[in-house]
């Protein structure tokens, strides 16, 4: 914003560019599933479900990649 509205508005185009819009995308399930998997890594830990890792693996995937594909809708649709 120093630079004035010409350079915010390059930075905005960089920002809305198609190779830059994946990139959150992938950033976004990483996110996702790095902490679904998490949390049943700590459940784990704790001796809980400890008979229940590949089911709770499973899950995470699957909610981690139902979420992502929404994400991805959002941030290519564009709505706010």
């Amino acid at each position: 914003l120093v630079q004035g509205p010409n350079a915010w508005d390059t930075f905005v185009d960089i920002a809305l560019s198609p190779p830059v819009l994946v990139c959150d995308v992938i950033l976004l399930a990483g996110m996702l599933f790095h902490g679904l998997n998490g949390i049943r890594v700590g459940l784990f830990g704790l001796g809980l479900v400890v008979n229940r890792q590949k089911a709770l693996f499973v899950a995470a995937f699957v909610i981690a990649a139902f979420v992502t594909f929404v994400g991805a809708l959002r941030i290519f649709g564009g709505e706010g």
